[in-house]
């Protein structure tokens, strides 16, 4: 007798390789989000959804499209995101910092300069 291992995306497909299921599912949840997800590279020309290594700058319009990336680019990919976790996935814009190797929200940044503008006008 032998044993076989079937693995079932979502959607009811079947595949022999858990690989090939994973990457199947993200592919079809990227392409459900794509409408909602702007990817750009260090010089900021957009990029496609599978190249999140090269990802500086993100836009995610929905909070399906933040979990989205949460799901590609954390869980299967290990590079970090914006978030802790899944569930604090939020729609938002992010930038990638390479001397701190973090990512920030575009935001609260512009809220820091503004901030610290404000100050240096008043005392200036």
């Amino acid at each position: 007798m032998e044993t076989k291992t079937i693995y079932i995306a979502f959607d009811g497909r079947e595949f022999e390789d858990d690989t090939e299921c994973y990457e199947y599912e993200m592919d079809k949840q990227l392409l459900s989000v794509h409408n909602d997800l702007i990817m750009r590279d260090v010089d900021g020309n957009e990029i496609g959804m599978n190249q999140f290594g090269e990802c500086y700058y993100l836009t995610c319009k929905t909070k399906a499209a933040a979990e989205v990336v949460w799901d590609w680019g954390y869980e299967y990919q290990g590079y970090d995101t914006p978030w802790y976790s899944k569930t604090g996935a939020k729609p938002g814009s992010y930038f990638y910092d390479t001397n701190t190797e973090k990512w920030y929200d575009v935001d609260e940044e512009i809220k820091k300069l503004e901030e610290r503008l404000n100050f240096l006008k008043k005392i200036g």
